[in-house]
């Protein structure tokens, strides 16, 4: 009995994937993620992409209320648009985060701003310019090209999100970022990116005196994306269903205080290759 354990021990270490045995390089990360993608060939042969579907903009805590609207996904290998319409409100007018190949925009969700999410994007651009945000739902995503961007790699081991182990790989532009906090996630059995970590903190505020500037603490600003639902399209595997969740955390009594938001995105189709409608890269444009 006991050899007949041990030779099956030693058949269940043989066959447990290689990756579980060591530690991964990020190169190899990057290709095993790129061909849990798609085959090179079904890769290389998508030029852009659009996604349609259906939103859901929701604030969780310090405050209250959803709005649901259409959303467009276009992209093409140097551009990208995601335009929310938010309905039923005269006062939300939704979200828009383009960049165009030299600059990157957000729409003002409000009369009086931007919104929480649309604060971070405009403070964090490299977000839009580096083809981080979305993965692989747009063309220019930014491991697609990591020959060209030439970002600092690091491979973090295994780490748990929300109860489940997933590769973490540390992502650092070339240019930019400033004090950007980058990590990408991957599942270890089929390599898609999952989830992707932003966190930035804003220092904080100084009163005219030690005393009063007690009560002021930084606020650390986390947005995170999970994508999930993926379906092969094309001989490519996309996510069908993308969640960005906004959470700006407070440790102070003084400040803007906590909040925390979300956009939950499901899509209904995705083509690729067809004709390029130019106003999705005008910020604020109209989507049905």
């Amino acid at each position: 009995m006991r050899s007949l354990l041990l030779v099956v021990a030693v058949l269940a270490l043989a066959s447990a994937p290689a990756f579980a045995a060591k530690k991964m390089t990020p190169e190899e990360l990057v290709e095993a993620h790129l061909q849990a993608i798609g085959p090179e060939a079904a890769r290389r042969a998508i030029d852009s992409r659009e996604f349609k579907g259906h939103g859901i903009w929701r604030v969780i805590a310090g405050g209250s209320g959803q709005i649901p609207g259409p959303i467009v996904a276009v992209s093409d290998k140097q551009r990208m648009s995601m335009r929310f319409a938010s309905q039923g409100s005269t006062n939300h007018f939704g979200e828009h985060f383009l960049f165009d190949g030299e600059d990157a925009e957000v729409l003002r969700a409000f009369q009086n701003g931007f919104s929480g999410m649309g604060e971070f994007m405009l403070t964090n651009n490299t977000v839009l310019k580096e083809g981080l945000l979305g993965g692989v739902v747009f063309a220019n995503w930014a491991l697609l090209d990591v020959a060209g961007r030439e970002p600092k790699l690091k491979y973090a081991g295994l780490k748990k999100q929300d109860g489940v182990e997933l590769h973490r790989l540390d992502y650092k532009p070339r240019k930019g970022g400033g004090g950007l906090d980058v990590e990408l996630y991957f599942e270890p059995d089929t390599f898609r990116h999952v989830r992707t970590r932003y966190a930035f903190e804003i220092p904080a505020q100084q009163a005219t005196s030690p005393e009063a500037s007690a009560g002021f603490q930084p606020s650390i600003i986390a947005v995170t994306e999970i994508f999930s639902n993926f379906r092969e399209v094309d001989g490519v595997f996309l996510p069908a269903n993308w969640l960005i969740r906004y959470d700006r955390t407070n440790q102070g009594s003084q400040g803007r205080g906590s909040y925390l938001s979300e956009l939950e995105i499901g899509f209904q189709s995705v083509s690729h290759n067809g004709p390029v409608n130019e106003e999705l890269y005008k910020l604020g444009a109209k989507v049905e």
